[in-house]
This record gives C-alpha cells, structure tokens and sequence, in this order.
C-alpha cells in the first residue's frame, strides 16, 4: 500500500468530528501526499481546504434531500453522507478525480481526535506565524477560532493554519524516535476506534484493510442490527458537547417474533452562548437509525419537525447522483415525520433533532424484526451435543451494534425480554463482564466508542 512497486497517490480527509457526519465529520481540510517504497514524496494541503476544488468540479449534483438545508448542491465536502466509509470513499475518489484531473490510490479519513491524541504524546507545537501554540487542551478552540472567526469573509485561504500545521506534525511524527511505541499505540487506537479510517481502490488491499477491522465498513448480520448515525446539518460546531444514550430494548414473544424499541436520548451541555453554534442556537441533527433489511415500522415518537422553508431543493443544472436517487424513493410516517428507506443492504428509519444548549430530548423508534426465533425446533434443547458439530445453525439471538466514526460521550444500553418458558443457557459478547442475565431478562450496557457484539442460545426450561 505504502509504494512497494510504483509510488503511490492518497487523498487525506480531516474531519472535524465537532461538526458530526456520517463517517466522522466535516471535511473542511484536506492532502495528497505521493509515497514510493514507504518514503512521502511529495505533500499538498490547499490553504482553501476542500473548497478549492469546488471550482474544478464541472458537473453538478443535486444534494439528498437532507442536506438541501445548507446546500442545494452534492460537493464534495458533504460527500461523506454514507455511514459505511467504503461506500462515501468511492464517491469521494470520484469527485475529486472529476474536479483535479488528477487519480489517487485510496483515500483515508483522519477525525481531529487523532490530533488531540497524537498532541498528548508529542506535546504542544508553536505556530509563531499565528502567534499561538496548539496543545490538546486547545486545539479545538485555536483551530475554530482562526478558521471561522480570524480568516475573514475575504479571506481565500481559511484553512491556511492546517496546512501550515501538517509538516509539522509530520516532521514530529517521523523524528521523534524516542515515543515511537507511544504513536504506533495511538494510531492503533485510533483505527479501533474508526477514527482513522482506510480505503484502496486496489480490491486485494480493500479485502486485507476490511480483514483488519480498519476500512469503517457497515457489516451484515443474519440477525438483530443496530446504527444510529448523526449528521449534524446547519447545527454548528457543537458536538463535542452532545452527550447521547441509546437504549435498545428487543421483546421476544412466545410465538418467536421480535419487536425492538430504540429509545435515543441526547442532551446539549455546551455554552448559551456559542459563536459556533448553528441555526436557532444550537445542534441540529438528522439521526438514521440502520436496522435488519425488511424491518417493519410500528410507530416513532419525539423527533422534530423543521419548517419546510429552511430547505432549499430547487438545484438549477443539477443532475441526479444515482446513489442518491435511490434512497429519495422513501414513505413517510405522516404522524411522525420519519422517513423509511433502504440504504447499504439495512432498513433506515431517519428524522431530525433539534437541541439548544441546556437541553435533553428523547426519541424512540418501534418495529418489527424481518425474523422469527423458531422456538419450537428441538436443536435448542440439544444445544450442548450439536453446538461444535460442523454446518449446524443453531436458532439464537444475537445483536451487532455498530458505532459511528467521531461520535463521543455516547452509551449503549440494551435489553432483551424472553418468554417465562425459556433459559439462557450459553451467551458471549464483545466484553462479557458487560451480560447480566436475571429471570427472563438479557441486559448488556457500554460504552459505544466500537463497535459491539452480544448474543446468546435458550433452551425451554
């Protein structure tokens, strides 16, 4: 990947996860970096950020329909839409290589939580130009306050402190030999936690980054499937101070069929008074909650209805993104407002939330799972002789939750009711400490900052 035969070209997003989307954050900023036998070439970060490739762009697309709020256009700053960071990297590539003329090789995204780490083992860069020194205690602060305040209206180059920054956090990254085990224990972190995120469009390489759990990409399950994915739209930088439980609850009837409950419940703790806030004061989210494929809605309740004025749909030359396209053919829940579509192989229930500063808000969506637990077959109760055999299913419940790429301060709780008829009688999970298993109750909470899997097999008592 790193230039072994020919060298190399890769597009580096830096995402502002203060500013929340689908694979991380905003891309305000971005580099190509040439690298040939493991040695970078040659680096380019435009003063402009990603908006200096606006003007190459020669064909325009009509934004989703969600993001109509703040643009009628699909640029390539917003492109990161999809959760499943293969998906939003194709586009990505496509974009930029239509706007620059130029091919790359892969792209990776970098949230700007991996600067703060990387800050804490390096410690703190001067930036005499700028008259300030970044440390991790500061980063978010002096980066917002130079890019969106001190640049200007007329200033062509907001993003001129990033590009001046980046060889020096390169040149640190590459000479300091003493902390060299303490940057590899960050980036290993970092890639855990989908903070770094990795796509090649060579498919043999795409295959080995997804083996390592490295390429953000939204897996399938046969059984239960959890995402919720926020997307902060005209909200501002505000989501370092969202604070965010989401509660699933899975109700297993005697007749094997399931009904999930996902409660979603947010609160603002920023400043009344934040200059980085976005419209009315505050955040502004479009949540999407990803589910089995051919879940069926029951009801949602406690979302926000934003005026139909604040879009802005009607995008003069602008051709339809096929990718797009297919998720605008979507129903609507007429007494909630959620929209229902199919995205990346899963069912998505989506609608928005609004939160000023000080306040907690709640939101669940029902539905029906697209399986059954067939609670009569008689392999459960010979759970214990067949569970090793090879080629044998055996029937169980299991749920994959995966988090989003630069979401904090977020909870994960779930519970799962099973008929008095049943016992667990096996389970495992990602961190098993994290399983209580009482009567007829299944619970397991932690903290979402990875993805997590639990699961388990009963028996009739």
């Amino acid at each position: 990947m790193l230039g072994h035969d020919t060298e190399k070209r890769y597009l580096v997003l830096f995402q502002n996860n203060n500013e929340l989307r689908a694979t991380g954050g905003f891309i305000g900023s971005i580099s190509m970096f040439d690298v040939y036998q493991g040695q970078i070439n040659n680096i380019e970060t435009p003063e402009g950020g990603t908006y200096d490739l606006d003007a190459g762009q020669i064909v325009k697309y009509k934004a989703p329909q969600a993001l109509s709020l703040i643009n009628p256009y699909f640029n390539i700053w917003d492109a990161n839409w999809w959760a499943d960071f293969p998906t939003s990297a194709e586009k990505i590539t496509t974009m930029y290589e239509s706007s620059s003329g130029s091919s790359i090789n892969g792209v990776i995204a970098i949230n700007a939580e991996v600067l703060r780490e990387l800050l804490l083992v390096l410690g703190p860069i001067e930036m005499e130009e700028y008259g300030v020194t970044i440390s991790a205690n500061n980063l978010y602060a002096v980066l917002q306050e130079e890019v969106e305040l001190n640049s200007g209206e007329e200033n062509s180059k907001p993003k001129a402190i990033i590009s001046d920054l980046v060889p020096k956090v390169l040149e640190e990254l590459l000479t300091n030999y003493e902390k060299q085990k303490d940057i590899i224990a960050v980036f290993a972190g970092m890639l855990a936690s989908k903070d770094i995120q990795v796509y090649s469009t060579d498919k043999d390489i795409q295959n080995r980054i997804n083996d390592f759990g490295w390429s953000g990409k939204m897996l399938n399950t046969d059984r239960d499937y959890l995402s919720v994915i926020s997307t902060n739209i005209a909200g501002g930088k505000t989501d370092n101070d969202i604070y965010q439980t989401i509660d699933h609850q899975a109700e297993i009837n005697t007749n094997g069929e399931i009904i999930n409950t996902v409660k979603i419940t947010r609160t603002n703790k920023g400043p009344l008074e934040n200059p980085f806030a976005g419209i009315e004061g505050g955040n502004v989210s479009y949540l999407r909650v990803h589910v089995p494929l051919g879940s069926e809605f029951i009801e949602s309740i406690g979302f926000d209805k934003l005026p139909d004025s604040y879009f802005n749909t009607v995008a003069p030359g602008a051709r339809l993104d096929m990718d797009v396209a297919k998720e605008e053919e979507k129903m609507v829940d007429v007494n909630s407002g959620t929209e229902m579509y199919q995205s990346l192989d899963k069912t998505v229930f989506a609608n928005w939330m609004a939160l000023k500063p000080g306040e907690t808000k709640t939101a669940l969506v029902k539905y029906k799972l697209p399986f059954n637990l067939d609670l009569e077959d008689p392999l459960i109760n010979n759970w214990a002789q067949n569970l090793f055999q090879y080629d044998l299913q055996l029937d169980n419940y299991s749920l994959l939750v995966q988090s989003q790429s630069g979401s904090k301060n977020n909870i994960f709780n779930s519970s799962i009711l099973i008929p008095s008829n049943l016992k667990v009688v096996w389970k495992n999970a990602y961190n098993e400490d994290n399983v209580g298993i009482t009567e007829n109750l299944v619970t397991y909470s932690e903290q979402l900052n990875r993805d997590q899997y639990f699961g388990f097999i009963v028996a009739t008592k």
